[in-house]
């Protein structure tokens, strides 16, 4: 089964792919998108290409992990919602809370420059990282 990992934003979506019999997320890349219907196509063509059955959308949550959904996580929704009338693959969230930080120290620790290295693309990989270990655990 191939799996595809999202990291949304409004301006800029990173984009991972793994395969569940690898358990290997390898980032991809990302797309700078103008539009939520600019994003929606962009990640319909990604998930075609890669034949993936399965999107893990990462879902920003409020650090208390309680009160209403935020700002954020509301366009997140929406995306989720127009990526789900275009795409057959199954769509899935994952908490994203501190990926995209995780991804800066990753650059950090391996000294690439911002050129070289994609945050957006680490955080996606991140993100499905995260959901291809829930995933393992919660296997009978």
């Amino acid at each position: 089964m191939r799996i595809l990992g999202v990291d949304y934003g409004t301006r800029r979506v990173g984009l991972a792919v793994a395969d569940d019999e690898l358990n290997l997320p390898l980032p991809l890349k990302s797309v700078t998108v103008g539009s939520l219907p600019e994003a929606v196509t962009a990640v319909a063509t990604i998930v075609k290409e890669e034949m993936a059955d399965v999107v893990v959308v990462g879902m920003p949550r409020r650090m208390s992990g309680e009160g209403p959904a935020g700002e954020t996580e509301q366009a997140v929704q929406e995306f989720i919602a127009a990526l789900g009338a275009t795409v057959k693959a199954r769509i899935e969230t994952e908490d994203e809370r501190m990926t995209t930080a995780a991804a800066v120290s990753e650059r950090h620790a391996v000294g690439a420059s911002t050129r070289e290295f994609d945050r957006d693309a680490v955080a996606a990989a991140n993100i499905l990282e995260t959901w291809l270990a829930r995933q393992k655990i919660n296997k009978p």
